[in-house]
Formats: C-alpha cells, sequence, structure tokens
C-alpha cells in the first residue's frame, strides 16, 4: 500500500503541520514531514501509541538510528544526536512510521470485486463484495493508484439488508447494481473541500443483480442476471422501472430449472454475444441478431476471458479451451440441432393443416439446415433441406472483378404438408462442415375441425 503524508510542514515540536492526506486502508504505515529549524533536536509525531519508527530522511539522506537518531518508548518522537541536527528547510526532515498492525487491511481486503471508474478519466477503483459498502481508491500524491484507498473514501449504498453485487458503467455514470434494486453515482468535485466525491442516488426499486460480479456491459448497456433473468439497462438519467428491458423471456421455463450458484458470464463482443456459463454449458444471447442458443462442453467450465479476440475457457479436466470460430471441435465435426416446443397455436381442440412454412436465416458464404416437423400422430419428417452461398472473398483479386452481394437476412418458403394435426413441432440440424444462424421461423396453420 501506498503510505500518505499525514500532515506537511509540521514544526519540530509537532506544531502548525498541515493535514494533507488520509490514513490508507491497506496499510498501517504513515509519514510525517518536518520543517527544520537548525536548532531543535527533537521532532513529535501528531499521532502517539505508534508500533515503530521505520525509516529517517533528512535533506533526502536516509539516517541511521543509534547513530544519527534515538525513538522514545512509545514511538512517537525522535531525538536526533547533537551533530546531526537538521538544517533549516521546509519538509526537509521525514519520518516514516507504523502506527498499527494492518487493522483497517483486515476490513479493506474482503472487498473481493473491483470496477474501474471515476469521471472522465476512470482513475479510481471502486471495490465491492461485503455487505452494502463500496471502498475506492484515490490520488496518491497527485497521481492516480490502486494502492490508496484512504479509510474516508467510503459509499454506503442503501439498506444494509442488502449487498451490492455489482458495478456496471454506462456513460459518464456508475450503477450500483444490489441484491434487490440498483442506484447510480457518478463523478462530482466539491470545490469547499477540494476533493472528488461521488454521491449516490436510486435508480430502480426492482431490479438488481443477484449474483455477485457477473454483470457486463455490452453495446453500453449493463446486462445483468436477476432472480436468473436476464434484464438490461437501457437508460441511467431518470429513476423509473422502464429503464429496463426484460431480455430472457423466451427461454425463461429453461433458465429457471437451472444451478445458478456458480454463474460466470463474458461478453464475446466480437460476435455480440452474452454468455451465461453453467457449470458445463454456456446459455448465449446474440444481442445484436436477438436470437438465443447454446453450447455443450465436455467438462465443468472454471474459468472464462478473452484472449485476442476469441474466448478461452478453463476447465476442472485442467485444460485450456479456445473457442477460434472452428467448425470442429478437435477434428471432430460440430452437429448444431434446434428445436420448438410443442405448438396448438392456441386452439388444443382444433385440427390444423399447414401447407407453407417460411424459415429465415443468415446468409453466411456457406450455410445450410435440414427442416424438419412431427406432429402429434406422427413420426419426424424431412421438410426438405436449404443451403445458401455467398461469393468467399479470400482468395479473390479484387482488381479482376466488380460485384455487389447481398448480406440480408434469405428466406425460404416451403411446403411441409402436414394435415389434420392438433400439435406440431420443428426440428433445425446442421451436420454439415460449415456455419448457421436461424433467424425465425414463420408456420400459418389453417383450422380444421375438432380434434378426436
Amino acid at each position: 500500500g501506498y503510505i500518505p503524508t499525514t500532515y506537511k510542514g509540521t514544526k519540530p515540536d509537532g506544531t502548525n503541520g498541515t493535514a494533507y492526506e488520509p490514513i490508507n486502508s491497506l496499510t498501517g504505515k504513515r509519514k510525517q514531514t518536518f520543517n527544520g529549524d537548525n536548532a531543535s533536536t527533537v521532532y513529535k509525531l501528531a499521532e502517539k501509541g505508534n508500533v515503530s519508527v521505520d525509516t529517517v530522511k533528512v535533506d533526502g539522506v536516509e539516517k541511521t538510528v543509534t547513530t544519527h537518531y534515538t525513538v522514545n518508548a512509545t514511538k512517537d518522537e525522535v531525538t536526533f544526536t547533537s551533530s546531526n541536527v537538521p538544517p533549516t528547510g521546509i519538509n526537509n526532515v521525514e519520518i516514516y512510521y507504523t502506527h498499527d498492525n494492518n487493522t483497517d487491511r483486515a476490513e479493506a481486503v474482503k472487498y473481493t470485486h473491483a470496477r474501474i471508474y471515476g469521471g472522465k478519466n476512470d482513475n479510481r477503483v471502486f471495490l465491492y463484495g461485503n455487505g452494502n459498502r463500496i471502498i475506492y481508491s484515490d490520488l496518491a500524491n497527485g497521481v492516480p493508484s490502486a494502492e490508496y484507498f484512504p479509510v474516508t473514501n467510503t459509499m454506503d449504498v442503501g439498506s444494509s439488508q442488502y449487498d451490492v453485487t455489482g458495478l456496471t458503467v454506462q456513460y459518464d455514470r456508475m450503477l450500483i447494481h444490489k441484491e434487490r434494486g440498483t442506484w447510480w453515482t457518478q463523478y462530482d468535485y466539491d470545490t469547499t473541500l477540494l476533493m472528488a466525491n461521488f454521491p449516490v442516488y436510486p435508480l430502480n426499486d426492482n431490479v438488481g443483480a443477484s449474483y455477485k460480479g457477473v454483470e457486463q456491459v455490452c453495446q453500453n448497456n449493463p446486462f445483468v442476471l436477476h432472480n436468473k433473468q436476464l434484464w438490461q439497462f437501457v437508460a441511467s438519467n431518470v429513476r423509473d422501472e422502464r429503464n429496463v428491458d426484460y431480455l430472457s423471456e423466451r427461454v425463461q421455463p429453461l433458465l429457471d430449472q437451472l444451478d445458478f450458484t456458480n454463474v460466470k458470464t463474458l461478453d464475446y463482443e466480437k460476435y455480440g454475444e452474452y454468455w451465461i456459463i453453467l457449470d458445463n454449458r454456456a446459455y448465449i444471447y446474440n444481442y445484436r441478431m436477438d436470437v438465443w442458443f447454446y453450447y455443450y462442453f465436455a467438462d465443468t467450465i472454471t474459468t472464462a476471458i478473452i484472449k485476442e479476440g476469441n474466448v478461452v475457457l478453463g476447465t476442472t479436466g485442467g485444460d485450456l479451451i479456445e473457442m477460434d470460430g472452428a467448425l470442429d471441435d478437435n477434428g471432430t465435426l460440430i452437429n448444431a440441432f434446434a428445436e420448438t416446443g410443442w405448438l396448438d397455436y392456441g386452439y388444443s381442440a382444433m385440427r390444423k393443416f399447414l401447407n407453407f412454412m417460411w424459415v429465415q436465416i443468415f446468409p453466411e458464404s456457406d450455410t445450410s439446415a435440414e427442416i424438419y416437423y412431427q406432429v402429434d400422430r406422427g413420426a419426424l419428417r424431412l421438410v426438405k433441406e436449404i443451403q445458401y452461398k455467398n461469393i468467399n472473398f479470400e482468395d479473390v483479386d479484387f482488381a479482376d472483378f466488380s460485384f455487389a452481394t447481398n448480406y440480408n437476412p434469405k428466406s425460404f418458403r416451403l411446403k411441409p404438408k402436414a394435415k389434420k394435426f392438433v400439435y406440431i413441432k420443428f426440428s433445425f440440424i446442421n451436420n454439415k462442415r460449415n456455419r448457421l444462424t436461424l433467424l425465425g421461423l414463420n408456420a400459418p396453420s389453417l383450422l380444421g375441425g375438432q380434434s378426436k
């Protein structure tokens, strides 16, 4: 920890000093500077009952105990020998001492999570994870330092009944997520006290973060997990329940069945993906396309990071797995599968007919899918295999070609000819060495007579 200068310009007798820096939570060490007068031999520290005097410097030169000075029993006075009286100077005598045995540090290290913030320059570290209090770093002798957490730099957010579980930054504000509800703060400079402070205000009374340290910021909007639900904060400028969007509604029945005890999250910005990692699966929301899917892994995932633009995962088996965008897993082709639930179109007592359906896909350079349907009284049936290709530019000399391509979503019109069903579900399979992104399915049915 940074050793703060508690007082500057102190007279040798301990008077007239100017308070300079608050004590540091991370260390029991302090420093006090004095103006030498070329006469005094005794220099008195402002704090009494100290643990030790560690270093004494005069004009920047370190002195030796017993040879140049002695320390009294209570460690609050330094007496220079007659031949080593400090000369006249401004803050030319420095006494480094230890006041306590890191009692404040024992409390500070309980804060287990961090967020960088601080106004325009993001020059402070905010620590949370220990109740409803946040502590934050400050300037150490005018320079931003993650080793200086003044004991005065604390923020108690709302009721102590609910802990602070996450911090996110949206533009110039920092959102403070608790187990219940969300608050906000921003940088403010007190011209009277000549110091920065961070006042706290309520933002949303209902949506917070239920799991500590898993919040993400995707496209400038904070994403939080509240009671197994994914929420997005779209605004932080006004206290309003409408400043959040519910993103996981379509997959909520699935998420509700899962254990979120060891949940981890990741923002894979390269592909616009928000990952919810639970044991050996990653449930992924592509916030650019507004679609959900998941990956299944052979081992439980313990760590997830972004390295050089790719996701790297650590596993309980001791492996590091890089998600490099390949279409195989260590040489084994990755098979993709998607399936809807059973659909009755809101009429469970009526028979239906399905003559046409439309499937929308993202037009990769090479993509394909097998489309299946199954009715309540029949086996799985193939409708059609769809394919789409764009020109791949990797081996093209642009000096020789001039053409336009279309990367808008592609829609396929299919004819399933499903008859006299009450329930139907659809499946999509891709077992080829290419990519597939499904964007939508439209399958309007016609009502028939009553079911038997």
